[in-house]
């Protein structure tokens, strides 16, 4: 029996993944935007395709993929996008699925927190300037 992942992608992208992922027996699961749906995605490596609306909120993303999960039993749940890999996270943390956590996910989103990471690990970065009082500025 195929594993199953399921994609999370706001924009349209990821068909090389898609393929990828299909090429290694995955059944593949998109959730998108509506709006997406007449993109040129690769579609003979798509078993199925979910859509929400097109001002869909991460927890829209998060009930298609758990509604998907009521049905077929889920693997993985990957974010295609930068702005999507928080989404995924959040859906493997509400499915209990393993993966990278919400709160791990933040930090790629977080540049400030990016930064502190860095220098906690002592690689070279510039220091930062809050430009919130002029006067530090």
């Amino acid at each position: 029996m195929k594993k199953h992942i399921v994609c999370i992608a706001s924009f349209f992208k990821g068909n090389e993944f898609f393929e990828e992922c299909y090429e290694h027996d995955w059944q593949v699961t998109l959730v998108t935007r509506e709006s997406l749906l007449d993109e040129a995605w690769a579609w003979t490596s798509l078993s199925d395709v979910k859509f929400v609306r097109e001002d869909a909120t991460a927890e829209d993303y998060i009930r298609a993929v758990t509604n998907l999960a009521g049905t077929q039993k889920i693997e993985k749940i990957v974010g295609i996008d930068e702005f999507d890999v928080l989404t995924a996270a959040k859906a493997r943390d509400h499915l209990q699925i393993e993966g990278m956590s919400s709160s791990f996910a933040l930090r790629f989103r977080d540049k400030l927190r990016m930064r502190r990471m860095a220098w906690d690990a002592k690689i070279p970065c510039p220091e930062f300037t809050g430009v919130f009082y002029r006067k530090d500025i």
